[in-house]
C-alpha cells in the first residue's frame, strides 16, 4: 500500500527521531563506533558526547517534524488532542504574552509554537535570576510568533525540562496519524 506523500514525509521524520532516541538509550555515545566515527569537526563529537540528544538541535528537529511537517493535522480530527496539549502547555509555561485576537478565548500555544519553529523564531536564553540572594539560571525555550501583516505577536517561554514531555505528547499524535493512514479505507 502506498502512503500519501505527507504521511510518508512525517513517517520518515518520525522514524529518524525514534532511531536517534534508540541510539541514546543504547549508550551509543559510549560505543566504539561513535569513538571511531569521523565527524566534520572534532568539536561536534565533543559536544555530542556531552550533550547527547538533549540539545537545542534535537529539540528543534523534533518540534519541526511533529508540528510543521504535518500541518494538515491542525484543525483535523486530532483537534481534541491538540487542545489537551495546549492545556498542558498552559500549566507548564514560564511566560506567555499573547496579543493575537484569536487568543481571546484561550491561547493556541501549539499554533504559536508551530509558527515560531516554521519561521526560525526560537531562542534558548539563559536568564539569571536572583532568588533569596542565589543566582539561578533558568533554561527555557522562547518561541516568538509574529504576524507581520497584522503586527500581532505572541511570545511563549517553556522550561527546557518539559520539552521532552511535550515532544512525547506530540509523538503520540504522529504515531496515531501514521497508524490511521496505514489502515485500509
Amino acid at each position: 500500500m502506498s502512503l500519501p506523500q505527507e504521511v510518508n514525509t512525517v513517517g520518515q521524520a518520525h522514524m529518524m527521531i525514534d532511531f536517534l532516541d534508540k541510539l541514546q538509550q543504547t549508550n551509543f555515545f559510549e560505543s566504539k563506533i561513535f569513538k571511531d566515527m569521523q565527524l566534520c569537526s572534532p568539536s561536534y563529537k565533543e559536544f555530542l558526547s556531552t550533550a547527547k540528544f538533549d540539545n537545542q538541535g534535537y529539540l528543534i528537529l523534533s518540534l519541526y517534524s511533529y508540528l510543521v511537517l504535518p500541518k494538515a493535522l491542525f484543525g483535523s480530527k486530532y483537534h481534541s488532542n491538540f487542545n489537551a496539549i495546549d492545556k498542558y502547555i498552559d500549566s507548564i509555561k514560564l511566560r506567555a504574552d499573547p496579543i493575537y485576537k484569536d487568543d481571546r478565548d484561550g491561547v493556541k500555544y501549539l499554533k504559536h509554537i508551530r509558527n515560531s519553529i516554521a519561521h526560525g523564531q526560537i531562542e534558548f536564553p539563559e536568564d539569571e535570576d536572583v532568588i533569596k540572594g542565589i543566582a539561578i539560571k533558568t533554561k527555557c525555550a522562547r518561541f516568538t510568533d509574529i504576524n507581520n501583516n497584522t503586527k500581532e505577536k505572541c511570545v511563549v517561554e517553556l522550561p527546557i525540562s518539559e520539552l521532552r514531555t511535550l515532544i512525547g505528547k506530540l509523538e503520540q499524535i504522529i504515531i496515531e496519524f501514521i497508524h490511521n493512514a496505514q489502515q485500509p479505507t
